[in-house]
């Protein structure tokens, strides 16, 4: 190990944050987990085996205030008393007929739960309303109360995934006009192992797809932006580094080369993690 100089400091960050999610795997992370099993072990590019994280937590990621929907528009009424509705929160269809932004707000299929601003809007008398993820029994739980002016609230509120619609609103009393507003979303970590062969062997849900265009290039793909994230890559070889470049919105490519002849690349196995 002694002589991985030109890796240094990179080399620490990495290793460190692997042991870190080794650690977290192996204990039971808590948080929505959205990840395969991975393979018990693997000892690619001829180096020694390594224990993937069996679970990562999700991350949170914020999104500007965006409305998903709006019973006042898309030709819909207010919600009448112990009526029941299921909306899409994610991807990119269904928004416009139930008052959202055309094409959706940004949150990837992935995400498991959502940040958001309930209102209800001109009520004609007090009532409540329950949310809970599609697909799923009702809970009993009451997200928003409200009386007979426009009612607001903030709420972490989880949703089917990745098919949708994703979430499930009954109102309780009423009529009222409903207004929902994502202002985030949690999905789990974007991380990936791939094959020496470019396969894709092991990948949380954001990881879409990995090729291997020739000697020692790679190319991953995620399902969001990751023009402005950092990569943490670790091959399974000895004195070969890593350099990344963009390959588009959603996908990066991994240069391995030798560390003291870097016109010198190799194929190898490798370990990847996207922070956004």
């Amino acid at each position: 190990m002694h002589r991985l100089v030109r890796s240094s400091v990179t080399a620490v960050v990495t290793v460190l944050c692997l042991v870190t999610l080794g650690m977290t795997g192996a204990s039971g992370s808590s948080g929505p987990d959205g990840s395969n099993e991975p393979p018990g072990g693997a000892a690619p590019g001829g180096g020694t085996a390594f224990q993937l994280p069996v679970q990562m937590d999700a991350i949170y990621a914020s999104v500007a205030p965006c409305r998903i929907v709006d019973t006042r528009f898309g030709g819909q009424s207010p919600l009448s008393s112990g009526s029941t509705k299921s909306y899409y929160v994610s991807g990119t269809t269904g928004f416009a007929p139930q008052g959202g932004k055309s094409g959706g707000c940004g949150i990837p299929s992935s995400a498991t739960a959502v940040t958001v601003s309930m209102t209800a809007v001109d009520p004609s008398s007090v009532g409540f309303m329950r949310a809970w993820a599609a697909g799923t029994p009702e809970v009993t739980s009451t997200v928003l109360n409200y009386g007979t002016i426009s009612t607001g609230t903030g709420a972490t509120l989880p949703i089917r995934s990745p098919n949708g619609p994703h979430l499930t609103v009954k109102n309780f009393a009423g009529p009222t006009d409903l207004v929902i507003d994502v202002t985030g979303y949690y999905a789990p970590q974007m991380a990936a192992f791939v094959d020496v062969d470019g396969s894709l062997d092991w990948g949380t849900t954001r990881a879409v797809s990995s090729s291997r265009s020739s000697t020692g290039n790679y190319t991953v793909t995620f399902d969001r932006n990751i023009s402005r994230c950092a990569f943490q890559v670790t091959p399974y070889a000895y004195n070969w580094v890593v350099a990344t470049g963009p390959a588009g919105t959603n996908s990066v490519n991994v240069f391995i080369h030798d560390q003291y002849s870097p016109y010198t690349q190799h194929d190898t196995s490798f370990f990847m993690v996207v922070i956004c």
